[in-house]
């Protein structure tokens, strides 16, 4: 027994929150009440599962690759050349607050 136990898990993809809330049933925890889980990405299972989800921009993620790998390859017209194609992008997200998630229990921290 851990003397403060998690109250939350936030997991870095949506499919995989999907695959933590059924660990979390085959545990017996309950969700939410013992344990939150929020995932990440916005997948369209997400709303079936009611997963609390961060949601990315994903048309508009493809969109900025796309621009940005035609840029690249208009710049280098010599395929043997070299290219740094290193760019960060930081595109705004949401999160859509669903049932597998509340409060932490009072007295937790």
């Amino acid at each position: 027994s851990v003397e403060s136990p998690p109250t939350a898990v936030f997991v870095a993809d949506d499919e995989m929150a999907m695959g933590a809330l059924r660990a979390l049933r085959r545990a017996r925890l309950r969700v939410p009440e013992d344990m939150s889980v929020i995932g990440f990405g916005g997948h369209d299972k997400a709303e079936v599962f009611e997963l609390t989800t961060v949601v990315q921009p994903l048309a508009r993620q493809g969109k900025i690759a796309a621009e940005l790998l035609l840029s690249l390859l208009d710049a280098v017209p010599d395929a043997s050349q070299n290219l740094d194609a290193s760019e960060v992008v930081v595109l705004p997200v949401s999160i859509e607050i669903r049932d597998t998630t509340c409060r932490p229990a009072s007295g937790t921290t």
